[in-house]
């Protein structure tokens, strides 16, 4: 028997790198969550995984990075949305549930001048759960070399329809952030 895993190339979670210094607040809402045609460094900026009830990938592969310095800090959060649905379209109700909360702290390692990630923004090679935000081994795989190599997580995102992740600078260091994700 043969396993295979579908496997996606990186993208950016955001579009536009986040400056939020505290993570916005989600709650049930009868909007639906999207990104913004015009996508901010405050906006949201939601991935869809699945329409309609239509199959969605198991797992996300998470690799944060940030502007600032050698040891600095910042979270992330991952907000998975699923809707209930209504007999007409503007009922649904959409429903946030966090999925992880991760500390991240940056290295040595930088990005590439004229690259999708510059030399200026700095890779993490330090994740940390907070609190019980996940199971390590569990829903999650945290994978934390804290050697000045890049550091990811692999998430079980729990057949949600849409992914959202946030941000929340906790350094004064810490002037933007992003996060890759591939789907698998």
């Amino acid at each position: 028997m043969l396993f295979e895993t579908l496997s996606t190339d990186f993208r950016k979670a955001r579009g536009v790198n986040a400056t939020d210094t505290s993570f916005p607040s989600k709650i049930p809402t009868t909007t639906e969550p999207v990104t913004p045609a015009t996508e901010t460094a405050t906006s949201a900026s939601v991935i869809e995984l699945a329409t309609g009830g239509a199959l969605a990938q198991n797992s996300v592969l998470l690799v944060p990075y940030a502007t600032g310095g050698d040891g600095d800090t910042f979270s992330i959060r991952v907000i998975g949305w699923r809707k209930l649905p209504r007999m007409t379209e503007a009922s649904h109700l959409w429903v946030p549930v966090k999925l992880l909360e991760l500390a991240c702290t940056l290295s040595t390692v930088v990005g590439v001048a004229g690259a999708p990630i510059v030399a200026a923004e700095r890779f993490a090679d330090t994740l940390a759960l907070v609190g019980t935000s996940g199971n390590d081994d569990v829903s999650m795989d945290l994978v934390s070399p804290a050697d000045n190599t890049i550091a990811h997580c692999l998430l079980d995102v729990k057949g949600f329809q849409k992914l959202e992740v946030t941000f929340d600078s906790t350094a004064a260091g810490t002037t933007d952030m992003n996060c890759l994700l591939g789907l698998l």
